[in-house]
């Protein structure tokens, strides 16, 4: 299902030293271990509060992780 526009992950945005590590598949943040909507990062962690936000990085949280190992199982047992 397409999204709207999320700011976070706007290149054109002004960025800091840390970073924030996002799905590659479903875009979700992580936050201490839990995966997160962008949205509810953005808020939880203050970013436009901020006077640059952070980086962004990516990586593949576990549900998506699990879904594509579980597609690589299903085209191997073919």
């Amino acid at each position: 299902m397409p999204r709207e526009p999320v700011a976070l992950i706007d290149p054109s945005i002004i960025r800091s030293d840390g970073f924030l590590v996002l799905c590659s598949w479903c875009k979700k943040v992580e936050l201490s271990g839990n995966w997160v909507e962008a949205e509810e990062a953005m808020d939880r962690l203050k970013l436009f509060e901020q006077e640059a936000i952070p980086q962004v990085t990516h990586g593949v949280c576990p549900p998506c992780t699990a879904a594509v190992k579980e597609e690589i199982n299903q085209f191997e047992s073919r």
